[in-house]
């Protein structure tokens, strides 16, 4: 019985939710190896895997390696790599992938935004998390209340008290 496409996917998507990030990385090889047609979406539960196990640097190297494949990159494949960075608190990184994203005009979404804030709002880096706010809002992405939280979060952690309450009265509108 020849495995294909579909049962691939589902594998690594069970590895994916599992963490088990090294064997989802080791399928990936496989269908590379056995020359199995595969999507973005195989790569993409390989890139959520390695998130998940704190991996970003491989993220990252997977991300690359989307063009070699002949894949495309897709909202889901950033949103992925910006969650696995933002993990590992490498906010420059995030930053880089949402400039990659712009670049490639790769559509975004409040999850990217999300992981962006957030990741500067680790980092303290509250003037950066402001300037994604504005991108998102020029972008027409819909925040939401964990966006601006965690972009006031990031005002906070600064002392920038009266930017943070200027998020507040943005948001009460």
């Amino acid at each position: 019985v020849e495995v294909d496409m579909i049962a691939h996917n589902a594998g690594l998507s069970a590895l994916e939710k599992g963490g088990e990030w090294d064997k989802a990385l080791q399928v990936l090889r496989l269908m590379i190896g056995r020359h199995v047609e595969f999507a973005t979406i195989a790569v993409n539960a390989a890139i959520s895997a390695l998130g998940a196990g704190r991996e970003w640097e491989k993220a990252l190297k997977l991300v690359t390696m989307v063009a070699q494949l002949k894949l495309e990159s897709d909202t889901v494949t950033f949103n992925a790599a910006m969650s696995a960075c933002a993990e590992g608190n490498n906010w420059e990184h995030v930053l880089q992938l949402l400039h990659m994203m712009t670049l490639k005009q790769v559509g975004s979404d409040t999850i990217t935004f999300c992981a962006a804030i957030g990741a500067c709002e680790n980092a303290h880096e509250w003037e950066k998390a402001l300037q994604i706010l504005c991108m998102m809002e020029r972008g027409k992405v819909e925040s939401n209340t964990i966006v601006i939280n965690a972009a006031m979060s990031a005002c906070e952690k600064r002392h920038e008290w009266q930017r943070a309450l200027q998020l507040l009265s943005v948001m009460r509108q």
